[in-house]
C-alpha cells in the first residue's frame, strides 16, 4: 500500500500500524527514510526499540520526534516500512512524505 504523509517542519511525525491476517507477529520491523531512493545511507532506519514501538499484539507505533523532523531540509523524502517473519520479508507499506515550511521556525 502506498501511503504519502505532508508534515511541517519540526512536528513530530508518527502513525500506527496494525498486522492483520498474521498468525505470527513480526520478529523485525523497520521503517527507512531517505531523501532520494538511490542514496545509500538513510536520513531514519527505525526498529523495534528504537523508534517502533508495540502497543498491543499485532499494533506498532512508528515515531520521529519533532526534534529530528526539524533536521530534515524542506523536500520530499521516500519511506518504507518492512517485516520480517521466519524467512519471510514483506513490505506493506511506503510512499513520501513531505516537509514542509513553517511559520514557526
Amino acid at each position: 500500500m502506498t501511503k504519502n504523509f505532508i508534515i511541517k517542519k519540526g512536528d513530530e511525525f508518527s502513525f500506527t500500524v496494525t498486522f492483520k491476517n498474521l498468525t505470527t507477529e513480526p520478529a523485525v520491523i523497520l521503517f527507512g527514510l531517505k531523501h532520494f531512493i538511490n542514496q545509500e545511507d538513510y536520513d531514519y532506519y527505525l526498529s523495534i526499540g528504537n523508534g517502533i514501538e508495540k502497543i498491543s499484539d499485532y499494533q506498532y507505533s512508528v515515531r520521529l520526534s519533532g526534534d529530528e523532523t526539524d533536521k530534515l531540509p524542506y523536500d520530499n523524502y521516500c519511506y518504507d516500512l518492512r517485516f520480517k517473519i521466519n524467512e519471510s520479508v514483506k513490505t506493506p507499506l511506503g510512499g513520501k512524505l513531505l516537509v514542509n515550511e513553517t511559520v514557526f521556525n
